[in-house]
């Protein structure tokens, strides 16, 4: 789907994180999001995600949560493919959804495995319920709204791929120490995601630098790393990865 995609317009001359927020998605149809992306996914690794930082993020979700080899994964947003393949790495069946068509081919190109599929479509119009052990999505701009603490369509709708007894991994970058505030791209704060889950049944809201997961593992995914996590992105304005884990009852 959509996520926070570098620009060619600067923010005050300033790249936040990594990355340069997308320009406000309301008014743009599915089609239009589609044409936006598939320039800039033309581009290999579009992101500059780094597999050392990440792999050990995505370990400690899989441990966290309890995921095994041979368990179902949507990836919700899955752009280029990287964060698909990460999960496909630890025996997962993964499928990775994209609107954008330049995106799915080059997640195909890039990532060749049995165990994963990438394929081109709007996930909020998939026809599933109740498929998949998991479902996984990192940044997707359909939360970046300044209603998101009360607006809950769009995990309404990942909540009903998951089958039940299965877990929703919500992912969003944020920078809680930020200096600028982008007109673009929301760093929601621990506050404004508890608030957003805390209709959910047992939700976790976590915060994570990332090189946390390296030292603690899944450990690195619970209130006591969350809140040191919380404290140095304010205190140094590091960008980090919020977390939310929402286990569908049976």
């Amino acid at each position: 789907m959509v996520k926070a995609k570098e620009s060619r317009l600067r923010t005050k001359g300033r790249i936040v994180g990594g990355l340069e927020p997308l320009i406000s998605i309301s008014n743009m149809s599915s089609h239009e999001l589609a044409q936006s992306y598939d320039d800039s996914y033309r581009q290999s690794n579009y992101f500059k995600y780094r597999l050392w930082l990440y792999r050990p993020f995505v370990r400690a979700l899989v441990r966290r949560v309890g995921l095994k080899p041979g368990d179902s994964l949507l990836d919700a947003g899955c752009g280029q493919g990287f964060f698909t393949s990460l999960f496909a790495d630890y025996g997962i069946s993964a499928i990775g959804i994209d609107v954008s068509a330049a995106g799915v081919a080059a997640a195909r190109e890039a990532y060749l495995s049995p165990r994963v599929t990438f394929e081109v479509g709007d996930v909020l119009e998939l026809e599933w319920r109740n498929e998949f052990d998991c479902v996984f999505s990192r940044s997707c701009s359909l939360y970046n709204s300044t209603d998101f603490e009360t607006k809950r369509e769009v995990t309404d709708r990942l909540l009903a791929y998951v089958r039940p007894g299965g877990v929703l991994i919500f992912d969003y970058y944020s920078n809680l120490g930020a200096k600028e505030v982008s007109q673009q791209w929301i760093y929601h704060s621990l506050k404004n995601v508890q608030e957003h889950f805390s209709s959910y049944s047992g939700s976790e809201v976590y915060f994570s630098l990332r090189i946390d997961t390296m030292i603690l593992g899944r450990l690195s995914l619970s209130r006591p790393a969350s809140r040191i996590c919380a404290l140095l992105s304010r205190g140094l304005g590091i960008g980090g990865e919020l977390v939310a884990l929402v286990r569908k009852n049976n």
